[in-house]
């Protein structure tokens, strides 16, 4: 990990989060200059009637497998490089909220 930054308080949220705003990539790597951000502390949380899908880019090009939040669920990103999440819109407007931190 010597090579890894951590990124210090991010937040991110979207109280009406449409499909004209999908997908939503949030690019924690450019956040921290370049570097692989390492979150340390962190969640993303559906607070909306729709579902949420989500994908985690650990080397900033590919995606994993996709994944849904249904309303009022909590995934933690604690420990993690993440370098880009991918938020996508399921077909019904949601809410959600993203948090993510570290130390240096």
């Amino acid at each position: 990990m010597a090579d890894s930054l951590l990124l210090k308080d991010y937040g991110d949220e979207d109280s009406n989060f449409i499909a004209a705003d999908s997908p939503y990539v949030i690019d924690f790597e450019a956040l921290v200059g370049g570097r692989n951000p390492y979150i340390t502390d962190g969640y993303i949380i559906v607070d909306g009637a729709g579902d949420l899908i989500f994908e985690i880019s650990s080397d900033g090009a590919t995606y994993n497998a996709t994944h849904t939040l249904k309303q009022f669920e909590k995934l933690s990103l604690e420990n993690r490089i993440i370098r880009k999440l991918r938020l996508t819109h399921s077909g019904t407007d949601t809410a959600y909220r993203v948090y993510g931190t570290g130390k240096e």
